[in-house]
């Protein structure tokens, strides 16, 4: 089964984005906490992560450069607001960006996308 880490501070759309996801038959670990998820990194053995732009604990540029050093090639969708001054430059280095949302459509399609056979 795929398992998917999300790391949002936000506990309603974490509750969602988690009940979204597992009625799409995916498993979900998550955590509010930045530096939480990255130490769940080698325990938890995601296969995507869907990281909140705005979590307190480190920016999320830093926040997805650590991801991706312990797992280069796995897949980042970023959660975040549009009109933040972080959300371009995050984009860039994230593989999907969604806006931060308790309706969780946009964010399963671009999980969908990424963890398609044909992605990789």
């Amino acid at each position: 089964m795929v398992k998917i880490l999300v790391i949002e501070e936000e506990a309603g759309l974490l509750e969602a984005y988690r009940s979204g996801l597992e009625r799409d038959g995916y498993r979900v670990v998550a955590t509010a906490s930045t530096l939480e998820g990255l130490s769940m990194m080698d325990t938890a053995s995601p296969d995507l992560v869907i990281l909140d732009a705005a979590n307190r604990d480190m920016d999320c540029i830093e926040t997805i450069d650590q991801l991706t050093s312990h797992c280069p090639r796995i897949p980042v969708v970023l959660s975040s607001d549009p009109t933040s001054p972080w959300h371009r430059l995050a984009c860039r280095v994230a593989d999907a960006a969604t806006p931060r949302s308790s309706d969780t459509f946009a964010i399963r399609t671009q999980v969908r996308k990424l963890l398609a056979p044909d992605a990789a």
